[in-house]
């Protein structure tokens, strides 16, 4: 097992680039922020993780190298496990262990 934290980021719908804005809340996000901190409370209670949560428009080229193309996208050490719709708890916590056990 490894003393690393487990690296998770999400990318929301928000952020600016250029002349664009999002000025509009995503409730897909929010239940996905939902999800993610719920989940590391209870099903990941003890598993070290670092979550990171950054603005999709103004980053978009950064998920794009893992193949994220829709907010809210959900990466876990570098591998997309959920993208444009709200994250299942139980993708998150496979992923999650999985990266913690290898």
């Amino acid at each position: 097992m490894t003393e690393n934290p487990v690296r998770i980021t999400l990318y929301r719908w928000a952020g600016a680039w250029g002349p664009f804005k999002v000025s509009i809340p995503c409730g897909e996000c929010s239940l996905t922020v939902d999800v993610i901190e719920d989940t590391l409370q209870h099903e990941l209670a003890g598993i070290p993780v670092k979550l990171e949560i950054r603005e999709w428009l103004s980053e978009w080229w950064r998920p794009l190298r893992f193949g994220g193309w829709h907010a809210p996208i959900v990466v876990v050490e570098n591998r997309v496990v959920s993208q444009g719709r709200a994250l299942n708890r139980g993708v998150l916590t496979e992923a999650v262990i999985k990266a913690f056990l290898f």
